[in-house]
C-alpha cells in the first residue's frame, strides 16, 4: 500500500490498531486511514469503532482493506462509520481512485465546516451589535454604571472557560450576559435611582426586573438570545432554592444563569452602589466561598476559583481597558 501511494501522498504506517489510534490522535493526524479488516489483537472493525467514538478522530475517513471472504465484515464496517472498502487482491489504480475520492470529499467537508464557522462568527458578531444597542437603551434607564455589565461579561467568560465550555459557547455567554438586567428598563426612576436601602415593597418591585427581562427576550430564536432570556429570568435564583422569581434550585436553574449569578454578585460586592460601599476583595471572596452550595452552584464556584488570577486581573487592572471599551462603543 505504501508503494502504491507514496509518490502521491505522505504515507505513515502503524503495526496495530492501538498504534493507529495513537497516530490519529497526534498533532500530525492523518487525513485518511486505511485499515485491514484482519489485524492481530485489535481488528479493523474494533479500531474503526474506537476511532468513530472519539471526538478527536471521528471526522477522519476510514477505508477498509479486505479479502473476498471478509466482504461481509466490510459491509458491517459501514455501520460503524467506515467510508469505503478496497477488495484484495489490490489493484493500484482502484486504490488511488478510492483514496483520491475520499480525500476530495474530506477536504470539501472541511471547507464547508470552515464556511459554516465563518458564518456563525458573523452571526454572533451581528447579535453582539444588537445587544450593544439594547445595552445603550438600558444605560439610559439604569443607574448602575455600564462598567458593571462589561465586568459581568468578562467574569462570566472566565468562569465558563474554566468550567470547560467550548470557545464558541463562551463567546455566546459573554454576549448574552450583557442583557442580564434588561428588565430594569420597565422599573421607575424613583426605584433605580434611590440612595439608601429599599423598603420591603420597593424590594419586591425591584425583583420584577427578572420577569420583565424574560418577557422582553422571550421571542428570541437564536442560541444567544435563548441564553440571554434564561439569564435575565434566572440570574437571581439560588442553588438552594431561596432565590427569585420562582425559587428554582440546583441544576433546574440554567447553567448560564448560574454562572452569571456568581459574576453579578461578585461585581456587586466589589463595586460602589447607591446604597453601599464597595467591599474589599478578600471579604468578597470569603462571601463567595461561604455561599458555595447555598447561593451558588459548587461547580461554578470551583470554576471561579480556577480562574481566580484572571478574575483578579479584571478586578484590579482591567478598569482602564473597560473605560476604553465604553468610549469605543459610544463613538462606534
Amino acid at each position: 500500500m505504501r508503494l502504491i501511494l507514496q509518490d502521491y501522498y505522505r504515507v505513515s504506517t502503524a503495526s496495530s490498531g492501538v498504534q493507529a489510534i495513537r497516530a490519529a490522535m497526534s498533532q500530525d493526524a492523518p487525513d485518511l486511514i486505511i485499515l485491514d479488516v484482519l489485524m492481530p489483537s485489535m481488528d479493523g472493525m474494533e479500531t474503526c469503532m474506537a476511532l468513530k467514538n472519539n471526538a478527536l478522530t471521528r471526522h477522519i475517513p476510514v477505508i477498509f482493506l479486505t479479502g473476498i471472504e471478509d466482504q461481509q465484515k466490510a459491509v458491517e464496517g459501514f455501520a460503524v462509520g467506515a467510508a469505503d472498502y478496497i477488495r484484495k487482491p489490490i489493484n493500484k489504480d482502484i486504490v488511488r481512485a478510492r483514496v483520491n475520492s475520499q480525500l476530495r470529499l474530506f477536504n470539501e467537508a472541511r471547507h464547508l465546516e470552515e464556511l459554516v464557522q465563518e458564518r456563525l462568527t458573523e452571526t454572533v458578531k451581528a447579535q453582539g451589535e444588537v445587544i450593544q444597542c439594547l445595552n445603550r437603551i438600558c444605560e439610559q434607564r439604569d443607574y448602575e454604571p455600564v462598567e458593571h455589565t462589561i465586568r459581568v461579561s468578562k467574569y462570566t467568560g472566565i468562569i465558563a472557560k474554566h468550567y470547560g465550555l467550548k470557545p464558541e459557547i463562551i463567546e455566546i455567554l459573554k454576549q448574552a450576559s450583557k442583557l442580564h438586567d434588561i428588565g430594569k428598563v420597565y422599573l421607575p426612576d424613583r426605584l433605580l435611582g434611590k440612595v439608601g436601602k429599599l423598603s420591603d415593597e420597593e424590594r419586591e418591585e425591584m425583583k420584577k426586573h427578572t420577569v420583565y427581562g424574560e418577557e422582553i427576550l422571550a421571542d428570541g430564536e437564536t442560541t444567544l438570545m435563548r441564553n440571554a432570556c434564561q439569564i435575565a429570568g434566572n440570574h437571581h435564583e439560588r442553588w438552594d432554592g431561596k432565590g427569585y422569581p420562582r425559587g428554582t434550585s440546583d441544576t433546574d436553574i440554567p447553567l448560564a444563569a448560574r454562572m452569571v449569578a456568581l459574576s453579578d454578585v461578585f461585581d456587586a460586592l466589589t463595586s460602589v452602589r447607591p446604597h453601599k460601599k464597595a467591599w474589599a476583595l478578600n471579604t468578597s471572596l470569603a462571601y463567595i466561598r461561604k455561599e458555595k452550595n447555598a447561593h451558588f452552584d459548587p461547580q461554578v464556584v470551583d470554576a471561579f476559583e480556577r480562574g481566580l488570577n484572571e478574575i483578579k486581573t479584571v478586578y484590579k487592572t482591567d478598569r482602564e481597558k473597560i473605560q476604553e471599551e465604553i468610549s469605543q462603543e459610544k463613538t462606534g
